[in-house]
């Protein structure tokens, strides 16, 4: 098998809302977030040995996602002024994939809009009663459906673009303090 290994590291900044409510513990709610990261890398094709066959020499694939867009779901439990909650949903992201094999000049390549999904876990803590810190973790996977050059004798599934990320937000609550929309 072949594998080409892609990671990026990059800081961003975006902007979320959403809305919650509060039974007792329980909080729920919803929030559209959009994230104006942008993850580019390029690599070479490497057999699982470490080393590279002679029918992918040559074959690189670069990916890039950008301006991820999510809505999702939350379910949250506060206690004093700390919420935990956990997140899931729907996410979207300009997904740039291109394969080149300069041994014979061929490239194929998709772009646009990928569909695609997420997951997280965060905590807030109230530091006022209207103004929220918190960090969550965030899990996004998007799925491409190009493909490499031909090459006799290989088989080259789909690209997964699997995103994860550790987000520092400041949050204000609008509204006043007993509409139930999370810790007091």
């Amino acid at each position: 098998g072949f594998t080409f290994e892609q990671s990026g590291t990059s800081v961003t900044g975006g902007v979320q809302a959403g809305y919650q409510r509060q039974w007792g513990k329980l909080v729920a709610g919803f929030e559209a977030g959009l994230s104006l990261v942008r993850f580019d890398d390029t690599s070479a094709a490497e057999q699982e040995s470490g080393l590279v066959s002679d029918l992918v020499a040559g074959l690189t694939r670069s990916a890039e996602a950008s301006d991820i867009f999510t809505f999702t779901g939350r379910l949250g439990y506060a206690d004093g002024r700390w919420l935990a909650y956990a997140k899931a949903g729907v996410a979207s992201a300009q997904v740039d994939v291109t394969y080149r094999d300069s041994r014979t000049g061929a490239t194929t390549s998709s772009d646009g809009r990928e569909a695609g999904w997420t997951a997280g876990v965060g905590i807030d803590y109230a530091l006022t009663q209207n103004l929220f810190l918190g960090v969550e973790y965030n899990y996004v996977h998007f799925r491409s459906d190009v493909r490499p050059p031909p090459i006799p004798e290989a088989q080259f599934d789909d690209v997964d673009v699997d995103i994860q990320s550790v987000v520092v937000r400041l949050n204000y609550r609008f509204g006043g303090c007993c509409h139930g929309a999370g810790p007091p």
